[in-house]
């Protein structure tokens, strides 16, 4: 590195570069890259006027030419850990997740102490699915800085989002030790304990929220949900007004709001403005969107009459295991209220959502060419993979061994074929929703993201997924000879009792009246789907057909569904 002179007389680059560190300091980042730029034409090799340059053209929001100062001040001094981090963010925010993890790894090679590398880093391992080194990464960063707000919240989250609500809550009170007045701990504390069902904790964050920060959009945002949920919908809808911002739970709430206040215009422009927002997230950005529809149509050709009649025979039933009973359908279409209703029978366990047939496959990937592959597994194959599969929902928290094994998961529609092969005798409750009504609650909702749900953000990948799906549903129940009961969402809003009946006796259990009080059973089991919410009320009908008010909004979709709405008996 060419040091700058002590002497201004000596060296004239001195004074510019204090002066521009001076205005970056004072956010005048302008003026900075003006500085560190004069700089650099009297000394090119100064590595400190190039990482400064880069830390104002960052935040001046000029990415690439921010990579280009920081990789020149690297070729003059290679030993710089925050600038290997700063990189690591811009790659990340980049979607190059590879690129950013080299970097991010070898900042902490070169300072393992850096607070924000270890925070960045975490960050990143989180968007990985990482999730056990992320939290490693996010305490590190903490030791090294117990007031790093930022690391606090992340950390919480990702203990939320993992089940441990207690030390998730510990962190985000560390964080409002650290500063009263931090929007988001508020915010995260107040729906996790909506999320929990545990309303007096959700009205004390709210007073806290109102004493601390009040009139803030957190606090706002907060008191209107609280509206919502006492059937207060206009003074919810007054109270966010017509906030300029870009807090996509904000429009999300007003987009619910206006949907219950017959507003469907209003509300559709909300979730069009939601998923916009949701799609500029890093984390929402790491996922591949091509990823599910190449497996959908994988699955489809791969599925054929002339293959499966050459399947190895399966082995003969273990009479020791009854085989499951599998929820399929597709998102928001009425799953997770068969759940409830399921979940209330004293005789019936249903498994919510847990990624075991993912894991399957990924166990027959392993001796590629996958899907290929089923059809010469050998009889101890099949029972090994029918062995993980039991132990992997065993290994689950809650698991409960009753007379009734049920696996809920709609996503599991497109592996219909691969479970038939481990599973012959498997039945299967087919959740069967008007398919403008599933494709629009899809477009309504939010989720946690992946490869299936990522196509819910944009309308018409939302139906072109619903049509793949169906027509892969289809073509498995042309293809082998599946035991399934179709059950309408329609249906059981208005005739439950009815319904249930016939849907017990499917599955081989006689009727319970603790059915009739599936919402309390979805109060006392943490609902983790999109529908949680719904699923703790009573039984309501007014999403039935919702999709008729937000026809207009729907005709670029409905030549894609017309098809589905036709086969499955419904009115255009």
């Amino acid at each position: 590195m060419t040091p700058l002179s002590s002497n201004p007389d000596k060296d004239p680059a001195k004074p510019i570069f204090l002066k521009a560190v001076q205005d970056l300091q004072s956010g005048k980042t302008e003026d900075a890259v003006k500085g560190f730029r004069k700089v650099l034409e009297i000394s090119p090799a100064h590595s400190k006027s190039w990482t400064n340059l880069g830390m104002a053209l960052l935040q001046r929001n000029k990415p690439e030419e921010s990579k280009d100062a920081f990789q020149k001040s690297l070729e003059i001094d290679p030993d710089q850990a925050k600038v290997y981090n700063a990189l690591g963010r811009i790659f990340h925010e980049q979607d190059d997740l590879a690129q950013a993890l080299e970097y991010f790894e070898k900042s902490l090679t070169l300072d393992p102490d850096l607070s924000r590398t270890h925070n960045n880093f975490a960050t990143l391992l989180k968007d990985l699915q990482r999730t056990e080194e992320a939290e490693e990464h996010y305490k590190k960063a903490i030791a090294l800085e117990p007031g790093f707000i930022e690391a606090l919240n992340n950390l919480g989250t990702l203990l939320w989002h993992a089940d441990k609500f207690e030390e998730a809550e510990k962190y985000f009170e560390q964080s409002l030790k650290e500063d009263p007045a931090n929007e988001g701990a508020y915010f995260s504390l107040a729906t996790m304990f909506d999320f929990l069902r545990k309303k007096d904790r959700v009205e004390d964050i709210l007073e806290r929220a109102q004493k601390n920060i009040p009139g803030s959009a957190t606090t706002l945002l907060i008191a209107a949900r609280q509206a919502r949920k006492k059937g207060e919908i206009e003074q919810a809808i007054s109270l966010l007004g017509k906030t300029d911002t870009e807090d996509v739970n904000i429009h999300f709430e007003r987009g619910q709001l206006f949907d219950r206040n017959n507003q469907p215009d209003k509300a559709f422009e909300e979730f069009l403005t939601v998923n916009a927002l949701s799609l500029k997230d890093t984390e929402t950005r790491a996922i591949n969107k091509n990823l599910y529809p190449a497996f959908l149509k994988k699955m489809k050709y791969t599925f054929t009459a002339e293959w499966v009649k050459n399947w190895s025979p399966p082995p003969p039933p273990d009479p020791t295991q009854t085989s499951p009973c599998f929820i399929l359908g597709f998102p928001r279409s009425g799953t997770t209220l068969l759940d409830q209703i399921l979940s209330s029978h004293p005789s019936i366990y249903v498994a919510e959502e847990k990624p075991v047939m993912e894991k399957i496959y990924s166990l027959l990937e392993q001796k590629p060419p996958c899907p290929e592959n089923l059809s010469t597994l050998k009889e101890e194959e099949i029972k090994a993979l029918q062995t993980a599969y039991f132990d992997q929902h065993r290994s689950y928290k809650g698991y409960e061994n009753k007379k009734i094994f049920v696996d809920k998961n709609p996503l599991y529609t497109s592996y219909g074929g691969l479970i038939h092969r481990l599973f012959p005798d498997a039945r299967f409750v087919f959740a069967l929703r008007h398919p403008c009504d599933a494709v629009l609650s899809c477009f309504m909702q939010r989720f946690r993201y992946n490869a299936a749900t990522i196509q819910f953000l944009d309308l018409e990948r939302t139906a072109r997924c619903y049509a793949d799906v169906m027509d892969l549903w289809l073509q498995y129940r042309t293809l082998f000879p599946l035991n399934v009961h179709t059950i309408r969402y329609e249906d059981v809003v208005t005739n439950f009792q009815g319904e249930v009946e016939s849907l017990l006796s499917f599955i081989g259990v006689p009727w319970d009246d603790a059915v009739l009080a599936f919402d309390k059973t979805a109060r006392r089991k943490q609902v983790k789907t999109a529908s949680y919410a719904q699923v703790t009320e009573k039984l309501y009908t007014r999403a039935r057909y919702r999709w008729k008010n937000y026809e207009k909004h729907l005709e670029p979709v409905l030549p894609v569904l017309d098809p589905y709405i036709k086969a499955f008996g419904y009115d255009s």
